[in-house]
């Protein structure tokens, strides 16, 4: 068979199937940092072991290791499991679709149940690890200290949630605490998942949780905007008297 030149084409899919196999390589190098990281934060405590054993029981260099993970933190945050970025990329497809802003959150938080019970396990053992670090849990209350303003920034219209990225973005008072109210019912459910005493799949949770929450989300609405009134009141009350 006559050889393909470059002229013809022949260079393109010889190019593409070096960049696959450059990238699944990167991905497997990837892949086994986070391995062999789980194993040894479950067997030491994150904070005794240092990014150098991490790299020699990898098999690479540190300087190698934190050109996948800058930081060590990141093993834990930014790897495949990361379940906020996993859950803004869902919540942003739901609002550019243009559903409605509950609609959007509730379509979200059952897509990230559904890919959340596919690595129950890791995510399990990584919570675990989590708990057992004051550094971790300090970052973990940064990421959900974030999710919580992601859903008031997408409870305050389609319109703002693009909008959250500006400079001085901030979600009005009313959604932050509509979506206070929002997560005071879900994480429970989602802790008691990932310590095993909630037992089954994550989804048929989520969906059943969702059921029963939507009934007090209005209320949870009015009680949000009732609050901000009455905080209004108190703030024009205290400046009267502070300038009587």
């Amino acid at each position: 068979m006559r050889k393909q030149t470059r002229e013809e084409g022949g260079a393109e899919p010889f190019v593409a199937a070096q960049l696959g196999a450059r990238a699944l390589a990167k991905q497997r190098i990837n892949d086994e940092i986070v391995r062999v990281s789980l194993r040894l934060f479950r067997q030491h405590g994150y904070d005794a072991v240092s990014t150098q054993a991490i790299a020699d029981a990898t098999g690479i260099t540190q300087r190698t290791l934190f050109r996948y993970f800058p930081q060590k933190a990141d093993i834990l945050f930014k790897n495949d499991y990361d379940y906020v970025a996993c859950f803004e990329g869902f919540l942003d497809g739901a609002m550019t679709a243009g559903l409605e802003s509950i609609e959007a959150i509730r379509s979200a938080f059952q897509s990230l149940a559904a890919r959340l019970d596919a690595c129950r396990t890791e995510m399990s053992v990584i919570y675990a690890i989590k708990q057992r670090s004051a550094e971790l849990k300090a970052i973990e209350r940064g990421y959900q200290t974030y999710i919580d303003r992601l859903v008031a920034f997408a409870l305050d219209g389609h319109k703002t949630y693009a909008a959250r990225h500006h400079k001085g973005a901030q979600p009005s008072l009313v959604s932050r605490m509509h979506a206070a109210l929002i997560f005071a019912a879900v994480r429970p459910m989602y802790r008691a998942w990932l310590t095993g005493e909630l037992k089954g799949p994550l989804l048929p949770y989520a969906l059943a949780g969702w059921t029963l929450v939507t009934p007090v989300l209005d209320a949870a609405k009015k009680y949000a905007e009732h609050s901000v009134a009455a905080y209004g009141r108190i703030d024009a009350s205290s400046k009267r008297g502070r300038e009587s």
